[in-house]
C-alpha cells in the first residue's frame, strides 16, 4: 500500500495500524520522525535480517541515510560543531 499523504500517515499513526507493507511517496516526514522512530514495528522492520539483503530494502535505507546526512548538513550549516 502506497501512502501519498500526510494525513495517510497521520491516521495510521494514530490508529497504531501496522507498517508493514507500506511504501511511502513523495512525503515530507519533518515533524513526523519522532512518531515514526517512536514505532516499534518500524525498528522491526529496519533490522529484519530475512530483508537485509535484499535490493529494494537496500536502496530504501540508502534514500534514507542520504535524507539523514543532508538534513543534518542543512541543520548545521554556519553552526560550529
Amino acid at each position: 500500500m502506497e501512502i501519498e499523504s500526510l494525513d495517510q500517515l497521520d491516521t495510521l499513526l494514530t490508529t497504531g495500524s501496522t507498517l508493514c507493507g507500506l511504501r511511502l511517496q513523495g512525503l515530507d516526514l519533518c515533524g513526523h520522525e519522532q512518531a515514526l522512530l517512536a514505532r516499534t514495528d518500524a525498528y522491526a522492520w529496519s533490522q529484519e535480517a530475512t530483508v537485509a539483503h535484499d535490493a529494494f530494502v537496500s536502496m530504501l535505507r540508502d534514500i534514507h541515510d542520504e535524507s539523514m546526512a543532508n538534513t543534518l548538513d542543512e541543520l548545521l550549516q554556519g553552526r560550529r560543531v
